[in-house]
């Protein structure tokens, strides 16, 4: 991988791990070096949240983790400063479509999905894009890029250090 795409693949992956985080997610993984997956073989990133039991609804949980797999591509487009459709770019398909799944079982039938994943990801936008928040995303990034994988106490360590103000 090119200097650039690690640094891109750890901001994306930065972005699932601080929207866990905040959702109430523990961070199991995190690496911009994962294993081989077959199902999976041109990821570049893995992140793995576990969600703790009993602390919300069906719906809430489906909820939470729409807005973990848009924040990804959130995080990707404001660090390259560019607004794409998170449908239309090939390496983001898989949390594209998580978040199409979660909404279709989830979500009300009465509008479109793609209205509902607008609203979350134009939510997503403004909230990523607040200083607090963007300097707890680049300081978790830069630990990532360094060590390729993040252990949890490494992630709650760097979040710590950088309070977001929700």
């Amino acid at each position: 991988m090119s200097d650039d795409t690690i640094i891109r693949t750890a901001y994306h992956e930065c972005g699932h791990a601080v929207a866990a985080a905040l959702l109430g997610g523990h961070i199991d993984l995190l690496t911009i070096e994962p294993e081989e997956d077959e199902l999976f073989p041109d990821r570049s990133g893995e992140i793995r949240v576990v969600w703790p039991e009993g602390n919300c609804s069906e719906r809430e949980l489906g909820v939470k983790e729409i807005k973990v797999a848009l924040a990804g591509p959130i995080v990707e487009m404001i660090y390259d400063g560019t607004k794409f459709a998170p449908e239309f770019i090939e390496e983001w398909h898989y949390d594209w479509k998580l978040a199409v799944d979660r909404a279709r079982e989830f979500l009300p039938k009465n509008k479109p999905v793609a209205l509902h994943l607008a609203h979350f990801a134009n939510e997503l936008l403004a909230f990523f894009e607040r200083d607090d928040v963007w300097a707890a995303v680049a300081a978790l990034a830069d630990e990532l890029e360094a060590h390729e994988s993040l252990e949890p106490e490494d992630i709650d360590d760097v979040l710590r250090a950088w309070p977001i103000g929700i």
